[in-house]
């Protein structure tokens, strides 16, 4: 997973996430892609995401949890409401716990 950062002051930077506990299937495989739709599927109309890191892997990604809430803007409420993504990669199948 890539995201784009907002440090602010217009100072955006791209970063490499792996999502903690998963054990997702490559992009290539037809699971993998399956996958990936449903993360872009749940992410498509979120302004922001909240994520929660827990240091980097071997491929300097940082491994994260990742919260959202579709048309949302206001953090407290993402916060209080929002959706677990990795629990619900794990749920649909999309991916093995680890």
């Amino acid at each position: 997973m890539v995201v784009t950062i907002d440090l602010g002051f217009h100072i955006f930077i791209q970063q490499r996430l792996r999502l903690r506990g998963l054990d997702a299937p490559e992009l290539g495989t037809k699971k993998g892609v399956f996958a990936k739709k449903f993360v872009e599927a749940q992410l498509k109309n979120c302004s922001f995401l909240l994520i929660k890191t827990y240091g980097s892997d071997k491929y300097d990604r940082y491994l994260v949890d990742v919260i959202y809430l579709k048309n949302e803007k206001d953090v407290s409420i993402v916060m209080k409401n929002g959706s677990f993504l990795n629990q619900e990669i794990l749920n649909k199948g999309f991916a093995d716990p680890i």
